[in-house]
């Protein structure tokens, strides 16, 4: 559902495989990084690992917004990508 609603905001059915792609790597690095710490898996793990799901996917969305508008302006794709990567983390 979550895919379709994406591929209906983008009007493209390959562009929201990159939003779908991010948040397995941001679960995964949460819960690698909480096991090699040795923390607990109780009910403030999970609150933040929904936090870090809609954070992760939020951020994938900006920065292809970003870069949809500066290929827009014409900028090549690589250029585009690693600006948006910048003005999305705060370091424009």
């Amino acid at each position: 559902m979550v895919f379709l609603c994406l591929a209906a905001l983008y009007e493209s059915w390959s562009i929201p495989v990159a939003v779908m792609l991010v948040v397995p790597l941001g679960v995964f690095g949460a819960v690698l990084a909480v096991n090699l710490r040795g923390l607990p898996n109780d009910v403030y793990f999970k609150v933040g690992l929904i936090a870090i799901i809609g954070l992760s996917a939020k951020n994938a969305i900006l920065i292809i917004e970003f870069a949809r508008e500066l290929q827009e302006q014409g900028k090549d794709l690589i250029e585009a990508t690693l600006e948006a990567c910048a003005c999305a983390s705060g370091r424009s």
